[in-house]
């Protein structure tokens, strides 16, 4: 028996030992586990009764497993422990402190309340409980205590200056600007003129509508520091506002002070905005955009801005041009300067241009996923599907996550005929699609299209439906389900309800209405297919080939064959017909 009483005492005393270790190595870092004659009920009635050594060490070890479990995040687990240790000495301070945050952080702030004011009663020397039990008469939605108890934090802690920030906020939050300008006056007393001080005082002035006093806050702080620029803007920013003249000497001192700076362009832009003068504030934002201290990304939202305004009034198209050869001049090595006039071009259409920019800013920062994803849609755009196909390859293997890449891939393979690779893709990549239904309309239309082509006729039928499932009144699924129906010559009737929805979605589109008569054509009704392929002209059909062609077979159906033969000439004239449209000039015969 004496072994195993060796082992028991051997692991009480190693327990022991971690617990105290523990309790040192955290003690730096935490508030400090003091006691009081009060206890969270308020006066103890005398002294406090020593603890037992016991008593302490499992005090101890709750606290302290308390604190673990708490950065672990186990908030119930930690205030369990924290209470329980209470229960040993309930005139510990910090065990109240730490269930004060947990329900603080749990949202609980009126519960959270009670358990702070006692740590602040507890330990009246500790700023940090004080501040607490602020902060949770504020969460609880008192106001007036939190204030009461910040300003007995000032009068305690004259030299914190948290206290004098905490309550200036509830201040203003309350309207009180007049209470908050005297606590920063208090703390600007103590600690002399600085920028965050200023610049608050400045606000809560204008705030009140006095100009002056806020011109005065910025005077000030621009006097204890002559050598600095921005205070002179601010200076020269503020009156501009107030459409006071005197803004232009400090603009001027602003610009000698850094000749070569453009900040203080970009602030007289805005002021001549003010003043309704547009070409004079033009002149200064050239002038800031030529400047390399003006950020790219401030640079970038200029012309995001200008991106907005000339969509609705293109004549300001002119100066967003010039500031795009401005910035391409002066930031060349930015992927950001290439990307917003990649996005101007492609807002008007010029894909090329657009595909040469976003090409440049893809050469500059490969990190970029949605650049990547922008060139894959311009060579879509551009029918550039092997090097479609190439980017593709490439931003699978820098994103393996993303399913676009599958997708753009799966449509190269397509139009290279390699439809079977084109499957798998497409399946490898929809798998990766997370709750995004057009994009998975997407995948499922070029699946029903692969399976087409591999004349899978079940699974493409299977994959148009799904598509359609994800959006029923999807104009180009209902348009392209039908064609390849009316090709195989079956379910015609489903096929000419989806042409019809697919019209009535798109009334002036010369494609649908061309697949609709190919439809009508199917099923023998020549005269209506007619009809339809002319106005399918009429759209903007009359140079396509393939409308061409159509309109030479119905003619020829209906027995016009001279005609018929012309729009045959017109088709081969127009570009590439079907396969069969040289044989059917060749033999002045309509083959299918």
């Amino acid at each position: 028996m004496a072994a195993v009483k060796t082992q028991v005492l051997g692991t009480t005393l190693h327990t022991a030992l971690k617990i105290s270790l523990l309790a040192v190595l955290m003690l730096g870092a935490l508030p400090a586990c003091k006691t009081s004659s009060k206890t969270a009920g308020g006066n103890s009635g005398g002294k406090k009764k020593e603890l037992s050594l016991y008593d302490k060490r499992k005090f101890e070890t709750l606290y302290f497993d308390g604190l673990k479990e708490k950065m672990l995040g186990n908030y119930s687990d930690a205030l369990d422990k924290f209470v329980k240790s209470l229960g040993i000495d309930p005139s510990a301070s910090a065990p109240h402190y730490e269930i004060a945050l947990v329900l603080q952080s749990l949202g609980r702030n009126e519960e959270a309340l009670g358990y702070a004011k006692t740590a602040a009663g507890l330990d009246p020397s500790n700023p940090w409980y004080l501040m607490l039990y602020a902060e949770c008469a504020k969460g609880a939605g008192n106001s007036d205590l939190a204030a009461q108890i910040l300003e007995k934090g000032i009068k305690t802690f004259p030299s914190r200056q948290d206290f004098y920030f905490r309550l200036g906020e509830i201040y203003l939050l309350s309207g009180k600007y007049e209470k908050a300008l005297t606590v920063y006056n208090k703390l600007e007393e103590r600690t002399g003129v600085y920028e965050e001080l200023s610049v608050t005082k400045q606000k809560i002035w204008l705030r009140l509508g006095n100009v002056e006093k806020a011109v005065a806050e910025i005077r000030r702080l621009s006097e204890q520091n002559p050598n600095e620029p921005r205070y002179v803007l601010m200076m020269a920013n503020l009156l501009s506002k107030a459409k006071d003249e005197r803004c232009m000497d400090y603009f001027n001192k602003a610009i000698q002070m850094n000749p070569s700076s453009g900040i203080p362009h970009l602030y007289l832009h805005d002021h001549y905005l003010l003043q309704g003068k547009g070409t004079q504030a033009f002149e200064e934002l050239k002038t800031a955009f030529r400047s390399g201290d003006v950020s790219v990304d401030s640079k970038t939202k200029i012309l995001l801005e200008y991106y907005e305004r000339t969509s609705r009034d293109t004549s300001l198209m002119r100066q967003a041009d010039t500031l795009m050869r401005i910035v391409e001049e002066v930031n060349p090595t930015d992927a950001r300067t290439f990307t917003v006039i990649g996005d101007f071009y492609y807002r008007d259409k010029k894909y090329s241009q657009s595909y040469d920019a976003f090409m440049k800013a893809l050469a500059l920062d490969r990190s970029k996923y949605a650049i990547w994803h922008q060139v894959m849609i311009l060579q879509s755009q551009l029918d550039l599907y092997p090097e479609m196909k190439n980017t593709a390859l490439e931003c699978v293997e820098l994103f393996p996550n993303e399913p676009a890449p599958y997708l753009f891939m799966g449509v190269s393979l397509i139009k290279e005929n390699n439809s079977k690779e084109a499957i798998l893709k497409l399946k490898a990549g929809k798998e990766l699609v997370i709750e995004d239904p057009p994009m998975m309309l997407q995948f499922y239309s070029y699946l029903g299209e692969a399976y087409h082509k591999e004349q899978d006729y079940k699974s493409s039928d299977l994959s148009f439906d799904k598509a359609l499932s994800y959006d029923p009144r999807n104009a180009t699924v209902l348009n392209n389900y039908a064609y390849y129906l009316s090709l195989r010559n079956t379910q015609l009737e489903k096929a000419e309800k989806m042409c019809l929805l697919a019209i009535d979605i798109e009334p002036g589109s010369a494609s649908y209405q061309d697949t609709y008569a190919w439809v009508l054509y199917k099923q023998g009704k020549y005269a209506d297919a007619k009809i339809w392929l002319e106005k399918a002209m009429l759209n903007g059909g009359s140079s396509n080939p393939n409308i061409l062609e159509h309109y030479g077979d119905v003619l020829f159906r209906l027995g016009d064959k001279e005609k018929a033969l012309h729009f045959w000439e017109s088709a081969k004239k127009a570009g590439k017909g079907s396969d069969l449209l040289e044989k059917k000039l060749l033999e002045k015969k309509l083959l299918e």
